[in-house]
């Protein structure tokens, strides 16, 4: 009972976590923006209109021609988040990049924190691992903003996205793909700890196989292999044909704990090619999916 307790109260602590964490999430994503608010989203106010809206053109015309969705999304603090994880909440919670596809590219910037992120769909991990995405913040991205040119130093960032999607630039080889799980590292750190302490309290709860013995009237004995683990019995027989059993007792435990779930994340690899939209206005994000890849960097 000691132990199913113990796995007991590690559960609940694990959901208390969880909800805060989802709530924490909550709190710094902003609201999925409808269809005819773009994919440019100052809400820090970093840029001057003319700077948004010639990002936003830019970024609406590439949608367009290839199904591919780029959003910026500058916030006033990230709550203490990594600026790669905000950026790929927003990826899971807005929907950006095409369902099928999962295309998605989201760059977050914070000002105050002077933090920036890129997140990326599963679909475009392919062109843009975590290597590339580090390489596009430390060379192209805060090189501008330590000169407080946050406009140019997003463009920038939006044009070596753009070129590594499309075949211009490539990714080294053996770059690989994402290396970050996309998990909270709260509950990473209460998952860990969760199975430490299972593995742990097994190993002190074992016990030893003791093999009953049985003796005759006349001193003979023999001894019999358990069948099953429990600690072992002595019994004595009475030659005059009754028995007597003296048993230590014996316990059990039953139950079992729940895997982690898996989220399954859809769409292709290949590289996205034209006539996803037509026209010349954004029609909203597509219902992409993050696939837990990025990088940060801070100036």
């Amino acid at each position: 009972m000691k132990y199913v307790s113990s796995i007991l109260f590690l559960a609940c602590w694990l959901l208390l976590f969880s909800e805060i964490s989802q709530a924490q999430a909550a709190s710094r994503i902003p609201t999925k923006p409808n269809k005819t608010e773009g994919l440019v989203h100052d809400f820090e106010g970093i840029m001057t209109p003319q700077e948004e809206a010639s990002l936003e053109q830019k970024l609406v015309g590439y949608n367009n021609s290839t199904s591919t969705q780029i959003s910026v999304v500058t916030l006033k603090s990230l709550y203490g988040e990594t600026p790669a994880l905000v950026a790929d909440e927003i990826i899971e919670k807005w929907g950006v990049g095409d369902a099928q596809k999962d295309n998605g590219v989201v760059i977050v910037v914070s000002k105050n924190d002077r933090k920036v992120g890129i997140g990326t769909g599963y679909g475009v991990e392919e062109f843009i691992p975590d290597i590339v995405a580090q390489k596009i913040i430390d060379e192209d991205i805060i090189p501008a903003f330590k000169q407080n040119r946050f406009a140019q130093g997003i463009g920038r960032g939006i044009d070596k996205v753009q070129g590594y999607l499309t075949g211009k630039f490539t990714a080294p080889a053996n770059s690989g793909g994402s290396s970050e799980l996309g998990i909270d590292p709260v509950i990473l750190f209460l998952l860990l700890l969760f199975l430490v302490l299972i593995v742990s309290s097994m190993l002190r709860n074992r016990k030893k196989d003791y093999p009953p013995t049985t003796y005759t009237g006349n001193g003979r004995r023999r001894t019999i292999q358990p069948q099953s683990r429990r600690r072992g019995r002595t019994i004595v027989v009475n030659p005059g044909g009754g028995w007597g059993d003296f048993s230590r007792g014996t316990g059990g435990y039953g139950g079992h704990y729940p895997t982690p779930r898996r989220r399954s994340s859809g769409g292709s690899s290949r590289r996205s090619s034209g006539g996803g939209f037509g026209g010349g206005s954004f029609g909203g994000f597509g219902g992409g999916s993050s696939g837990g890849g990025g990088a940060s960097g801070s100036w």
